[in-house]
This record gives C-alpha cells, sequence and structure tokens, in this order.
C-alpha cells in the first residue's frame, strides 16, 4: 500500500544524492531522532512533498545546531507556513531551506520575528510574500530587525505605488541588496518614479536584480497588467 512517506521520501528523495546525505545524517542521530524527522515529514507531506524533502535535508545539522526543544520550534514555525489560513506553500520551501548556519545563528525566536514580518507581506500578495521569504532567508544573520522592518515597509509601499509597474518594483526590489534596496525605495517614492534610478557600489554587485536597472519596469506593457 503507497503511503505518505512512500511518496516524499522513499520514491523521490533517496534517488537524490542530496536526499542520501541527509539519510546518513539522520541517521548518525539514532533511530529515535530519526523516526521523529521521519514523522515531522510525514506532517508536512500531506500538504506538500516538496516541503517535507527541503526539511529532510536541513533536518539534521539543525537537529544538531538546536537541540531537540529549539528543532521542535523551527519545525512548528515552517509548518504553521504551510498549513494555517492563509497556506503560504512557497513560503514554507523557503523557510526550511534556509542554511542550518543560519538557523543556528539566529535561533527560533528571530526566525518567528522573520515569519511573522513574512506573513504581513503575504498578507498583501502572495507571490510578493513568497520572494520575501526566498530572498531574505540567507540574509537574516547579516541584518537586524530594524531594516528588515524598513525593507519590508518600503517593499508594501513600493506594491501599492502606480498600479502594475508597483507590483513589478516591489517583486524586484526584495532580491536587491538591503542597502541599496532601501535607498532605491526611498527615492522611487520620494521623486513619484516609475523606474528605477541607476545605482552604483553595492547595488552594482546586485546586477543580477530587475531593481538595479534603469529600463525596468518597462516604460509600457506589452501585454496588459501582470496576473
Amino acid at each position: 500500500m503507497t503511503t505518505v512517506r512512500t511518496i516524499w521520501y522513499e520514491a523521490h528523495l533517496l534517488s537524490d544524492r542530496v536526499g542520501r546525505r541527509a539519510r546518513e545524517a539522520c541517521e548518525r542521530l539514532g533511530p529515535g531522532v530519526h523516526e521523529r524527522i521521519l514523522a515531522d515529514g510525514d506532517r508536512l507531506a500531506q500538504s506538500a512533498a516538496l516541503v517535507a524533502q527541503a526539511f529532510y535535508k536541513h533536518a539534521a545539522p539543525v537537529w544538531q545546531a538546536l537541540g531537540a526543544d529549539e528543532f521542535g520550534r523551527w519545525f512548528n514555525l515552517g509548518y504553521t507556513l504551510l498549513t494555517a489560513e492563509p497556506t503560504q506553500r512557497d513560503a514554507a520551501l523557503a523557510f526550511f531551506t534556509v542554511p542550518p548556519k543560519v538557523v543556528a545563528a539566529v535561533g527560533t525566536a528571530r526566525l518567528a520575528a522573520w515569519c511573522a514580518v513574512g506573513r504581513r507581506v503575504c498578507a498583501l500578495s502572495r507571490k510578493l510574500g513568497a520572494t520575501f521569504f526566498e530572498t531574505t532567508g540567507a540574509l537574516l544573520n547579516r541584518t537586524d530587525d530594524a531594516r528588515l522592518d524598513e525593507w519590508v515597509r518600503q517593499g508594501v509601499r513600493l506594491h501599492g505605488l502606480a498600479g502594475w509597474r508597483g507590483e513589478f518594483m516591489a517583486q524586484a526590489y526584495f532580491p536587491a541588496h538591503p542597502r541599496c534596496s532601501r535607498r532605491w525605495a526611498a527615492t522611487t517614492l520620494r521623486r513619484g518614479r516609475t523606474s528605477a534610478p541607476r545605482c552604483s557600489g553595492s547595488c552594482a554587485r546586485a546586477s543580477s536584480s530587475l531593481a538595479c536597472r534603469a529600463d525596468w519596469p518597462p516604460s509600457s506593457p506589452t501585454n496588459g497588467a501582470p496576473s
């Protein structure tokens, strides 16, 4: 009989080299701990197998860094993102892909504050919220709560600026370097711009981001406003 564990763990995760290494790491924690991790993965897989797999791949180093109690809090934060209404599958996936060294450095209290901020963004736009979680998680050990709150505040304001262009700018804003993002948002909002100014320095290092392109967003839509 096919079980949820067969789907997320046996049939897919163990066919991947990273997944096999994760299993070896979990097995070294002992059978009792490994079974607890698998049971937690089963709970996640009831809603999203990919989220369960992301959780499992980082479970062993997070357990070693945090210990049993804090591991449970870490799991519950991601599980709540996945299952509490409104559900945020992409946000939960991003949560469990935060590098274990970052999780260990910031702790579960900081992660909880980050999740609370992210849920505010998700309430505005699920897509924007997913972008926030995907692009800020790895920076948690390099920025403080005040900067993160300001980053979000400016991004939310951009989302409400100039209709569909504001949505595009907000999507481009979160992946940019925090220093560049805050400077760009302040300039954009102050001048009422609908295109991003040219950047230098730290912004130039984030040149792959649409936020740092002077021609973004385009002056007029080609196929109407985005969905």
